[in-house]
């Protein structure tokens, strides 16, 4: 009867278990429906930001630019993808543009300039103090442009996002 029913369409590949739902719209860099630029890693200085408008924070709370879903250290690569991709998509609609460059900074803040159209992220120094989705450091040399990078405390990732699609091998 119904569990005769049960166990059938579980051998006929049928019955599919859900998984939990995350809140992460995407799980890879590439699915973001911007193109997203990579521009390197760079110091930032508290006193002297780079960018001056924190776009969004998903590590505190109590932030004026907080947002969800809060850093997921277990799933921090699909974490990272998706907010990139959210961040970008934010000042671009905010700033009404088709292009705009962000910061990723202390693995879960995103900075940029809502006023500035080109704002110089290179007012510090460049640094490899960066790590990717995977908690590796940040290599320059061996740089694959799908994956996705964080500052640390007083660094920042930069990248520039545009209104396009782009596709990874």
């Amino acid at each position: 009867s119904l569990l005769f029913f049960v166990i059938s369409l579980a051998s006929c590949g049928l019955l599919v278990q859900t998984a939990p739902d995350t809140g992460l719209k995407i799980q890879e860099l590439v699915q973001c429906p911007l193109q997203v630029e990579p521009l390197g890693c760079w110091k930032d200085k508290r006193k002297d930001r780079a960018f001056p408008d924190q776009i969004m924070n998903s590590r505190d709370p109590t932030s004026n630019a907080a947002s969800n879903p809060i850093i997921d250290w277990g799933n921090y690569n699909a974490f990272l993808s998706n907010f990139i991709c959210e961040c970008g998509k934010k000042i671009l609609k905010k700033k009404n543009v088709d292009s705009a460059v962000i910061g990723i900074q202390y693995y879960a803040e995103c900075w940029g300039d809502y006023l500035k159209k080109n704002p110089n992220f290179k007012i510090h120094s460049k640094t490899e103090s960066c790590l990717t989705g995977n908690y590796s450091p940040y290599v320059k040399t061996n740089y694959n442009q799908c994956q996705v990078h964080t500052g640390q405390s007083s660094t920042m990732f930069v990248y520039k996002v545009k209104k396009y699609y782009r596709t990874c091998p």
